[in-house]
């Protein structure tokens, strides 16, 4: 296995470590009260991030996870 194979199998577990994470810290869905989750599209340094509810619920889109997560956890009184 070539250093750069290993490199990119360890930036993919730590991106699901950080992700699990995030994904535990966010709050119920505003309007069902169900879990969300993470959704990350594109490719490493051009993703779009956002969190995603089964009943169709969508925070904002952003350049990270952890700025998608904070986003979605942010509510108006």
């Amino acid at each position: 296995m070539n250093m750069q194979k290993i490199i990119e199998e360890v930036r993919a577990v730590s991106e699901q470590v950080q992700r699990e994470a995030l994904e535990r810290e966010l709050m119920p869905c505003p309007f069902c009260g169900g879990t969300a989750r993470l959704v990350i599209e594109g490719e490493i340094g051009h993703e779009y991030c956002f969190v995603l509810c089964p009943c169709g619920a969508c925070g904002p889109g952003k350049a990270t996870p952890a700025q998608a997560a904070q986003a979605w956890n942010v509510r108006t009184t």
